[in-house]
């Protein structure tokens, strides 16, 4: 489960981003994470 946890500076915003090798070929575990945290993303914003 990926929940948003307070920061101790309130509410701060950032940029978060997802760096990959260009010829990377993520395994099946690998892919459902970055779907799992693109959706959450969305949700949050």
């Amino acid at each position: 489960m990926l929940v948003c946890l307070p920061h101790p500076a309130g509410k701060v915003m950032r940029q978060i981003g997802l760096t990959v090798r260009d010829d990377w070929r993520p395994t099946r575990a690998q892919a459902r994470l970055l779907e799992i945290v693109r959706e959450t993303a969305q949700q949050l914003a």
